[in-house]
């Protein structure tokens, strides 16, 4: 199933649950958003709601220490588990579990990046112009 294109004034990767940057609302959607992937005890602390740059910012950081542990643990399980006594059945399935997690969290640093842009350094997406075929044929040194 393939995501649906995102707005114009967004990134390619952005979170299709957030807002766009600007608009009303925005911060709060992004909130929303990035307190799921926290740790359920920071859910507790009010200055993640009241200062989404924040928020984004820890965000970066649970997310790159998932990521990281991921692909350590993909790098030493199967001598580790073998190792251990499991069977190379259950521990090939052990390698699969890492590895689409890893693409998941791979791509959930992606979304997380892009909301901390917006949110801490204030970074707005603009599209790429759009190339006509007389763009691409000069470009080329076509004649057309």
């Amino acid at each position: 199933m393939t995501e649906p294109p995102p707005p114009p004034n967004v990134p390619p990767g952005w979170p299709a649950q957030v807002l766009p940057p600007g608009t009303d609302g925005w911060e709060d959607s992004a909130a929303r958003w990035l307190i799921q992937w926290m740790p359920p005890g920071y859910r507790r602390h009010g200055i993640l709601r009241q200062e989404p740059a924040i928020l984004a910012y820890m965000a970066q950081r649970e997310v790159e220490t998932s990521l990281h542990a991921a692909r350590r643990g993909f790098s030493t399980a199967r001598k580790d588990l073998h190792e251990a006594g499991l069977e190379p059945d259950a521990i090939e399935k052990a390698l699969g579990v890492y590895s689409e997690e890893g693409a998941r969290l791979a791509q959930l640093e992606r979304q997380v990046g892009l909301l901390a842009d917006a949110l801490i350094r204030g970074v707005r997406w603009r599209p790429p112009p759009r190339r006509t075929q007389d763009d691409s044929s000069r470009r080329r040194g076509g004649m057309g």
